[in-house]
């Protein structure tokens, strides 16, 4: 109830004419919504009291119920007697039992015939109508004065009154532009009010554009040619299927699902995807956050068959989205192949332009499983790269991986991105080891050079090290493994540290640490000698002994796995005897502990990249 409901109905009732004064009360006093509104008009004071009961009372199915049969005893008196029981209650005041006697004689002016029977509502469901379309009338006077403003002036006005001012919901079919692809739907206020007028349909849906998600080429293509496709995009996530490209199959035969594209609209080759993307973020000139993902899966391993010189437009154009705070890229074209074509360093090179970027992720090929070693020429090096003078932007988290394929041949890019460790918060590096040793060689003169003594970031938080290393013969040890994580004992700021079980012997805390998560590979595991489990729980409990963490709160186990392991309770009590002496260490300490999975999978990393890069919350 209004807390000044029986107030406003005394004030109606106290006038010379009762009806009169009732229906005045309940105008001037816009009880139909808010007291800062103009008044809803009504063809009668029986419909402004049936909308006020209503608006008053909708929260409670019963009340609309109950309302429902008011309105219908209004109509036909016989059927129903007990409706006024309940509606004097509502009036009553326990407090001043005077006072409500007196409000109840008055209260009875309503049950007057000649009050009732003026109505023109039948139901709940009018009310509803009327006040909707009272709203629509306020609006529109809006509406029209949007002819000729600017469309960001437009979306802004728009976005304030649907959020304002129609919070009522209507559902409307929003535009398929997918079978999978998402737009942010959740502005239901904002896709009725698309429909009130004609000047601001195209605003309206706009304003739902913020994010979009393609996960299809079709679903790209589609959203090209649509009108709503344009500058107040503000998130955009494209992340179409792995390309399918066979060496003996016509290329004009690979794109079939296009044939109901209209005349002359560019059909893009799956050999060379990128023109989709630069027309996409044309488009798009305003966006913050971007992500990516074109990985190519070759069924007849044929390197040449993939236009990887062909990324170069994409790396200008994301040089001029100076909006951008948050840049996610999955390509194979990260891996340079020529000196006269280096993507890598072309994009670095259009990211030093950005200096609203905090957030970056750059992800080449998952393995060398793409790539044949037979009769693997290794080229040599190229010449030095040289970035003019520029510096990256402040960035606060940084995820990369650094392959062992033989295609990038210098680290100078990725250098020049930890030129920006003062900024760093996050930073998550993916090593993939070769177990070839014609590339190991230079494979470890590229980490030292990257992973120097002198390496330190000052401000870091979160990091996480992730490792493929040969389970039989691993390759992350000695001098080598010493020298590429001495820098962990230096970040003095580092609270959460996610590490490979390849690492962990080599490894010095910082005392700052609260959140410690340990990964191991338990696929490589199962079926070998149980000594490996034992080297496991030894080698977690000696890592945390030979540290001083007065601030550890946490440790998380993680386990590599094709299927789920640690939510299995048989899973739970191997996890437990494998690491009982490091329970009992965390339990005398006063440290949680849980054992979590992770499905050993080249799509996991793109996940955890994805995560790590766009957070929904801290690590």
């Amino acid at each position: 109830m209004h807390p000044n409901f029986p107030d406003l109905l005394d004030e109606a009732l106290s006038h010379e004419t009762g009806e009169k004064g009732f229906f005045e009360a309940l105008d001037n006093s816009a009880l139909l919504y808010h007291l800062d509104e103009p008044p809803i008009p009504c063809k009668s004071p029986a419909d402004a009291l049936f909308g006020l009961l209503h608006l008053h009372y909708r929260v409670a199915d019963e009340h609309e119920l109950l309302i429902d049969s008011f309105i219908h005893h209004a109509k036909y008196p016989e059927d129903e007697h007990r409706i006024w029981d309940e509606l004097r209650g509502w009036f009553e005041r326990p407090d001043d039992p005077v006072y409500s006697k007196e409000l109840a004689k008055r209260f009875a002016l309503i049950k007057s015939r000649k009050f009732l029977n003026k109505t023109t509502i039948e139901s709940t469901e009018d009310i509803e109508v009327l006040v909707r379309t009272h709203r629509q009338e306020r609006m529109m006077k809006e509406y029209d004065r949007a002819e000729g403003m600017p469309l960001v002036a437009v979306m802004l006005v728009a976005e304030v009154f649907g959020r304002e001012f129609l919070d009522f919901e209507k559902e409307v079919s929003r535009p398929n532009v997918g079978d999978e692809d998402e737009i942010d739907g959740a502005r239901k206020d904002l896709r009725s009010m698309a429909l009130v007028h004609r000047t601001w349909t195209r605003p309206a849906q706009a304003v739902l554009k913020r994010r979009v998600i393609l996960k299809s080429w079709a679903g790209a293509r589609k959203f090209l040619i649509n009108p709503l496709c344009g500058p107040w995009t503000r998130e955009l996530v494209f992340d179409p299927p792995w390309l399918e490209i066979d060496h003996s199959q016509d290329e004009d035969d690979e794109d079939d699902e296009d044939s109901s594209l209209p005349d002359g609209f560019e059909r893009p080759s799956l050999k060379n995807p990128w023109p989709i993307v630069c027309k996409l973020l044309k488009c798009m000139p305003n966006l913050r956050q971007l992500a990516i993902s074109l990985l190519h899966r070759t069924t007849n391993e044929v390197l040449s068959a993939l236009r990887l010189d062909a990324a170069e437009p994409f790396a200008k154009a994301v040089g001029e989205l100076q909006s951008l705070e948050g840049l996610l890229v999955r390509s194979c074209a990260l891996h340079d192949t020529v000196p006269e074509r280096l993507f890598f360093t072309d994009l670095c090179k259009s990211l030093a332009k950005l200096r609203h970027l905090r957030q970056l992720g750059l992800y080449g090929f998952f393995s060398m499983d793409v790539f044949p070693l037979t009769n693997l020429s290794i080229p040599p090096p190229y010449p030095p790269i040289d970035f003019g003078g520029a510096t990256p932007p402040p960035l606060r988290r940084l995820a990369f991986h650094i392959p062992d394929e033989p295609l990038i041949q210098d680290v100078a890019s990725q250098l020049w991105l930890l030129k920006c460790k003062d900024s760093l918060e996050d930073l998550f590096i993916h090593f993939s080891i070769p177990d070839d040793d014609r590339i190991r060689e230079r494979f470890t003169r590229r980490m030292l050079r990257i992973f120097t003594p002198n390496l330190a970031f000052l401000n870091l938080k979160r990091l996480k090290f992730i490792f493929i290393d040969d389970y039989v013969t691993p390759y992350f040890k000695g001098t080598f493994g010493k020298l590429c994580l001495a820098f962990i004992k230096n970040c003095t700021r580092l609270t959460h540290l996610h590490l490979s079980f390849s690492a962990m012997p080599k490894v010095e805390f910082p005392e700052s640490l609260e959140s410690l998560r340990l990964s191991f590979d338990w696929d490589h595991a199962l079926g070998s000698d149980v000594q490996r489990f034992a080297k496991w729980g030894v080698r977690s409990l000696k890592l945390l002994e030979s540290s001083r963490l007065p601030n550890l709160k946490k440790v998380v186990i993680e386990t590599h796995c094709r299927e789920p392991f640690a939510k299995d309770p048989k899973g739970v009590m191997v996890l437990k005897m494998v690491f009982g002496d490091l329970l009992a260490w965390c339990i005398s300490h006063n440290v949680s502990i849980r054992f979590e999975d992770e499905r050993n999978h080249g799509s996991v990393f793109d996940g955890r990249v994805n995560e790590f890069v766009f957070p929904s919350h801290p690590s």
